[in-house]
């Protein structure tokens, strides 16, 4: 098993102290650069991730694309080619965000992390990053750890279709819940989080058979309503269109009426299968763990 070295970094309100941040992190390495670096929390909120101004809305500048597209060419000038980063990507960025930000840069990311699961499948940003040559890694692989079971929501290990199939092939249900999403070729991200017993569970998770009768019962699985951290995201949608934690209303039905033509790899089934496509309302989820508090954005008009 090999191992590599990855950080992530927010917009920052002083690009300097970004690259400072990554010198520092460069000598604690013994001057070993890092494998990846992932450029996160796309949405460039000032101050901490949920503060509030007096009004009590949560404080966000104007030109977030704006930014983004700075902070990335001082990635590839000031990080990458001074040789403190090998490759760059991106954490919870919307489709709308990496296609505008590969018009405008040089140096494309090679993989994009996303929330990517049974109740949030991503076709549309796979499919954009498969013709781009960009890796789509899933994150919160298990469901998004913000799930409301309250709001007719089940948390996915919990959901009764995931835990049936999980019963009669005598393993857990996360295992196949990992399992669904490698026989789509999908790489799975482990946070901290989650990383108790992740040794083991990748280890024995490509022994687990599903045949086409539980991919397709996995399939059918559906989120009943939206659920996502910040519930601001219609108002911001005015304001902001590029806000990177909402998804439209017109998207998530017209993806729920496409049907994908997928293989049944390295399951035992062996044939081709279709199976309902059912997308898009988990949204795009972050912890506040992932957030250096003092990363910071400034905007210029």
């Amino acid at each position: 098993m090999k191992f590599f070295i990855s950080a992530s970094v927010v917009v920052p309100e002083e690009p300097a102290v970004l690259v400072q941040r990554l010198e520092e992190l460069y000598l604690y390495l013994g001057q070993r650069p890092v494998d990846l670096l992932l450029l996160e929390n796309p949405v460039g909120l000032r101050g901490r991730l949920f503060q509030r101004g007096s009004d009590g809305q949560l404080v966000i500048p104007p030109n977030i694309m704006q930014n983004l597209s700075t902070v990335w060419r001082l990635l590839e000038t000031e990080v990458i080619k001074r040789g403190l980063a090998v490759h760059l990507g991106l954490r919870n960025f919307t489709l709308i965000q990496i296609q505008e930000l590969l018009n405008v840069v040089k140096l494309k990311p090679i993989i994009v992390q996303a929330e990517l699961n049974l109740y949030f499948r991503q076709k549309k940003l796979r499919s954009f990053c498969s013709n781009n040559n960009i890796t789509v890694c899933a994150i919160y692989p298990f469901g998004s750890p913000y799930t409301d079971s309250s709001r007719n929501l089940p948390v996915l290990t919990q959901h009764r279709s995931v835990r049936s199939i999980a019963h009669k092939l005598d393993t857990s249900p996360k295992a196949v819940l990992l399992r669904y999403l490698l026989v789509y070729d999908i790489p799975v991200v482990i946070d901290n989080s989650m990383a108790r017993g992740a040794a083991h569970l990748f280890q024995t998770v490509y022994e687990i058979k599903l045949e086409e009768k539980h991919m397709e019962k996995l399939s059918a699985v559906q989120q009943s309503q939206p659920k996502r951290v910040l519930t601001e995201f219609e108002l911001w949608q005015k304001k902001f269109p590029l806000w990177p934690f909402y998804i439209e209303n017109e998207e998530r039905e017209e993806e729920e009426e496409e049907e994908e033509e997928c293989t049944t790899k390295k399951t035992g089934a062996g044939r081709i299968h279709k199976h309902r496509k059912q997308t898009g309302m988990a949204g795009l989820l972050f912890t506040t763990e992932d957030i250096h508090k003092k990363g910071k954005v400034n905007v210029k008009e």
